[in-house]
């Protein structure tokens, strides 16, 4: 349902921490290479301070990436730093910078006070408020915007922190920071194209961060990201609808974690097997969307192996409901209701002690496809509208207006143009005005798509509703084929009452014949004959009554023998001219002799239906034609009278079951609609086919096509 499921989830705030600590560890050795350095940071002083400073910050704790550190520890670690600084003399623009971005660090990572962490950010920025400053540590004041972007990135104003990556990384770039120090702005710009779900970009800046990383892939943190990287282009190409290329990113992070483990040959405290279950999980989606649920569902029961037995404090449980929800979906693909339900109540126990909002959408999803399937159309719509209403509030946080970031780069970097003019007071006026002009486009543009997102979801409500009118039009739908389907099994069942009410009295007029051919043989010869006729058509009334007891048995063999068709036409002639006889009519018979694999009785039956249609709709002294032809390709038999024909308000329903086609004969003959409605059903039961025309001179003609082909 076709469905909305939130596959592409990530658990960015592990990785956010590495990559805070390693744009700590860049930031100091490139304030070393420049010529500047003592006047900006004294690293011969500093360096020792915050080591000791993140030494009193974890202390008593176990080093494992999910550990969370203490207030008191904290709170410790900045007495210390000021008791430093105000120990030192001068301290420069880049030691005042690095101590408040140390505290900034801690209200991002372990209280999450992105406000804050805002306000320390702009304490550092403001430094920058002189252009000499810049001059003197433009590394400094890039990593100044990227710190901003991350307090920004926690109170999801996206916008704002895009635009504070995007300028950190062109200082960057002009002050001649290599790849690998590049690659940590290019991470952060990849992970706000990823959830605005622009894939394409995201996968740029991913794979430019990989080209900086690529020395050090293999060393913690960077293998962290590397791995995870990797990982995420694959859900990026998930997102394109390329399961190829996403398996093939899924290898490489596999690949990765295996090439770490021999190398160090540690686990470092369980995080490569964290990291593999991750990608288990991730791939079981492609195995999913190739319909192998088997191969899914053993994927992600060995990503839940490998989390339950990782020891440590941290427990992983985002991961863990991740594998929970995707193995529910394999159950519910496969059709295993009861296993899905228990494994639905498993990740909402679970969601019950650990909540995450993109987990909750997803069960909510698979509560609702659960109950479609079972056919509580009450409860799925529920569900579906909770799902809903989580959605859109959670689209609302995140893809506020003026987020789509690649229409954005041509005005940050004209931003960023202003700045640097303003600075040296060069085309101030030029560059406002245009700045003004793009400021102008991107609300215009950002008001269209704002409106065009309310239509979409407009769109959507009003297709939730015609979706449940069709579910209502289709159960009306199946409660009258319920209805037509026991009336037609009552019709069936009179009819057979009657065939078998008739059964005794035609047998009883096939026995009397019977016993008076052979009681009376002295009887003349044209009394014999005519005797020996009612006895036939007894007979032959009481296969018909057979016929019409199994009418609607469908299981039952045609069985055939070879047929000299021009005799059994004769026969049908000879039995008919009694009755055209009556009417003053002739039957005239061409056919030349045909060996032909029918069912003689049966056949025999259409051939006398169609002669007795002739006769009962022709007038007197009219001639009926009876013809036979044996082509390459068919046997065709065709009777042909100049009758009443038939009108162009009954053609359509002229074979169909209790035909409405019942006029009276010429001579007032009575008239059930059945015959040709059997002959048809007898007629494709040997591979043919029958059919008719009204010739222009009057009159009818019916064909019998047998297809050579059925027994070659």
């Amino acid at each position: 349902m076709g469905k909305h499921q939130n596959l592409l989830n990530i658990n960015f705030s592990r990785l956010w921490i590495s990559a805070f600590v390693a744009a700590f560890v860049i930031m100091a050795d490139l304030a070393c290479k420049r010529d500047t350095v003592d006047e900006v940071t004294h690293h011969e002083y500093f360096d020792t301070v915050y080591i000791n400073a993140w030494k009193i910050r974890s202390s008593n704790l176990p080093m494992h990436p999910g550990t969370l550190l203490r207030r008191e520890n904290m709170d410790a670690s900045m007495r210390y730093l000021d008791s430093a600084y105000n120990a030192f003399p001068n301290p420069g623009i880049g030691d005042f910078q690095a101590k408040l971005e140390y505290e900034q660090s801690w209200y991002l990572q372990s209280e999450k006070n992105y406000k804050k962490a805002l306000i320390l950010a702009d304490s550092v920025l403001k430094i920058y408020n002189d252009p000499e400053n810049i001059r003197k540590n433009g590394t400094g004041y890039a990593w100044a915007n990227m710190f901003r972007g991350d307090a920004l990135y926690g109170l999801s104003r996206y916008s704002e922190a895009y635009e504070s990556f995007f300028k950190g990384r062109q200082i960057a770039d002009a002050n001649n920071l290599d790849k690998y120090a590049l690659a940590t702005y290019n991470h952060r710009l990849a992970l706000l194209c990823y959830e605005q779900r622009n894939w394409r970009q995201a996968i740029f800046f991913w794979q430019e961060c990989l080209l900086g990383l690529k020395k050090t892939e293999l060393v913690w943190p960077d293998f962290a990201r590397c791995q995870e990287v990797r990982d995420n282009i694959g859900l990026c190409y998930m997102g394109l609808n390329k399961p190829d290329s996403a398996l093939i990113w899924y290898n490489k992070a596999l690949d990765l974690i295996s090439a770490y483990e021999k190398k160090t040959l540690d686990n470092a405290y369980g995080f490569p097997d964290v990291a593999r279950s991750v990608v288990y999980d991730n791939i079981a989606q492609v195995y999913i969307d190739r319909k192998q649920y088997h191969k899914a569902a053993d994927m992600v029961r060995q990503s839940l192996h490998l989390l339950r037995n990782i020891s440590g404090p941290s427990e992983w449980p985002l991961e863990k409901q991740s594998c929970m929800a995707r193995l529910a979906r394999v159950s519910l693909l496969m059709g295993d209701l009861p296993q899905a339900r228990m494994q639905i109540d498993t990740l909402a126990s679970d969601l019950a002690v650990h909540a995450f909002v993109p987990t909750e959408l997803r069960r909510l999803e698979l509560d609702a496809d659960y109950y479609l399937a079972t056919g509580d159309s009450g409860k799925a719509f529920k569900n579906f509208s909770r799902y809903h209403f989580l959605n859109d509030s959670v689209d609302a946080s995140v893809k506020k207006p003026g987020s789509d970031f690649t229409s954005e780069y041509k005005n940050i970097e004209q931003r960023h143009r202003l700045e640097l003019l303003s600075a040296t007071d060069k085309q101030k006026d030029a560059t406002l005005a245009f700045a003004g002009t793009l400021a102008v486009v991107g609300i215009i543009g950002t008001a269209l798509v704002w409106k065009s997102r309310k239509q979409l979801r407009h769109s959507l409500q009003n297709l939730t509703m015609l979706n449940n009118r069709i579910s209502e039009q289709n159960t009306a739908l199946q409660n009258t084929l319920t209805a037509l389907q026991s009336s037609q099994d009552e019709n069936n069942r009179l009819m057979r009452v009657v065939a078998h009410d008739l059964r005794n009295p035609v047998g009883a007029i096939s026995s009397a014949a019977l016993l008076l051919e052979e009681d009376l043989p002295q009887l003349d010869p044209e009394a014999l004959e005519l005797l020996h006729m009612i006895k036939i058509s007894a007979n032959d009334s009481l296969g018909l009554i057979h016929d019409l007891l199994q009418v609607r048995n469908d299981s039952e063999t045609l069985v055939t023998e070879p047929v000299d068709l021009a005799d059994l036409l004769a026969y049908c002639c000879d039995q008919m001219r009694h009755n055209a006889f009556q009417k003053k009519q002739h039957i005239k018979l061409t056919a030349p002799h045909v060996i032909w694999p029918v069912n003689r009785e049966k056949m025999w039956r259409v051939i006398s239906n169609l002669i007795a249609n002739a006769i009962k709709f022709s007038p007197e002294n009219s001639e009926i034609g009876l013809l036979l032809v044996n082509t390459a390709d068919k046997v065709r038999i065709a009777v042909r009278d100049h009758g009443i024909g038939i009108p162009a308000e009954l053609r359509e329903t002229i074979f169909t079951a209790a035909s409405p086609a019942r006029r009276p004969g010429t001579a007032g003959e009575s008239s059930f609609g059945l015959g040709l409605n059997i002959c048809r059903q007898i007629v494709e039961a040997h591979g043919g086919s029958i059919h008719f025309e009204n010739p222009a001179e009057g009159g009818t003609v019916f064909y019998v096509d047998l297809p050579k082909n059925q027994h070659a």
